[in-house]
């Protein structure tokens, strides 16, 4: 029987790292301005590990409580994809001494008796392991953030309502076997959609504190004095996101189908991206990020770059031939499967979600597909 936890562990570990960064963004998040719908307001947050090599996490509400669980192994492959990125000579030259390395794919475990992840080896120089380690916290804020989303935006409630479930994770084929193929259809659309808004919560989300670390830069020096210029923090962030999307695609690859919960991998980086330049852009018209035009195009291209770099890194580790960009331009269904999505949403779910949801919810024009 798989272990749930949320205690016994060390201060220093891991576990108790994102326990505490969990906890505390979902203070940020509760306490926002835009967090009004009181009747929707829970007793709090419960935050458990699951002991489960699978890279998963979920979502529910239960006897008022916000709930969100994550597998181990979601962090055993973060911290592996990453230790074994930075144990690359090729991979980022400039940060710390690349020609210590070894080349290595890191393997992870969980031993559930000392509730400790454990490593086959980490980077040898130690500038790339704090760097490992930070693009480590990006993944996982963005994942815990993904959950999130599905919480404050009423996602659960809405769900339950429709279809008497408020889990909300990767599987959900005991659900699906309840219904019949026209309901399988609408569970899977709204699945989609409701998927696609938490991509945008999480990008948005992760892009604001990421903007809050750029801006704070002289205290965060152990990071940036690492870094070729503080900008390339845009571009790890970008690195590690897109490794994220290409783990969920190696794991179970992309498809069109009508059943699908997810847009493919493709497609939700394509939005997470687009997610993340409006974010920039309506921090800089309130005036909460001061950032030049010039600027802002040098945040952009080193999204690009960050994608560009974790593509590499990929696909000659792991034997892979991901090309999410070209592939989303040359699909003759992308656009037919995210416009449906995108309908969905603007003409459909948004309203729905208007009673239940504890955050503000985008602006029908505010999604671009």
């Amino acid at each position: 029987m798989n272990i749930i936890f949320n205690s016994g562990f060390t201060e220093k570990s891991w576990f108790n790292i994102f326990k505490q960064i969990a906890e505390g963004l979902y203070e940020q998040a509760i306490k926002a301005p835009s967090n009004t719908n009181i009747e929707y307001k829970t007793k709090g947050l419960k935050f458990n590990y699951i002991e489960d090599d699978k890279v998963n996490a979920c979502a529910w509400i239960y006897d008022n409580y916000d709930n969100i669980q994550i597998n181990t192994g979601t962090l055993i492959k973060i911290f592996s994809l990453f230790y074994t990125a930075f144990s690359n000579r090729d991979i980022y030259k400039n940060i710390g001494n690349s020609q210590l390395e070894s080349n290595e794919i890191i393997k992870g475990d969980f031993d559930p008796d000392k509730i400790e992840l454990l490593f086959s080896g980490i980077p040898k120089d130690e500038d790339r392991v704090t760097i490992a380690n930070l693009m480590s916290l990006f993944a996982f804020r963005y994942i815990f953030a993904h959950e999130l989303g599905h919480l404050l935006n009423g996602h659960s409630y809405l769900l339950k309502t429709l279809y008497g479930t408020e889990h909300i994770d990767m599987i959900l084929k005991d659900v699906l076997s309840k219904f019949s193929e026209r309901k399988n259809e609408e569970y899977a659309l709204d699945r989609r959609t409701l998927e696609m808004d938490a991509d945008a919560f999480a990008a948005t989300f992760s892009i604001n504190n990421l903007i809050g670390l750029y801006q704070q830069q002289e205290k965060n020096g152990w990071y940036f004095d690492l870094l070729d210029n503080p900008i390339q923090i845009f571009e790890l962030w970008a690195f590690a996101i897109h490794t994220i999307f290409m783990l969920f695609e190696s794991s179970v690859p992309s498809n069109y189908d009508k059943l699908n919960f997810y847009l493919p991998n493709e497609a939700r980086q394509i939005l997470n991206l687009s997610a993340a330049e409006s974010t920039i852009d309506g921090m800089r018209e309130r005036g909460s990020f001061k950032c030049t035009d010039i600027e802002k195009k040098k945040i952009i291209s080193a999204f690009t770059e960050g994608i560009s770099k974790a593509e590499y890194f990929f696909n000659n580790t792991f034997n892979t031939k991901f090309n999410f960009i070209i592939k989303v331009s040359t699909s003759s269904e992308y656009q037919d499967y995210a416009n449906g999505v995108g309908k969905h949403w603007n003409n459909n779910l948004r309203f729905k979600l208007k009673k239940y949801a504890r955050c503000i919810l985008y602006d029908p024009n505010g999604m671009e597909f």
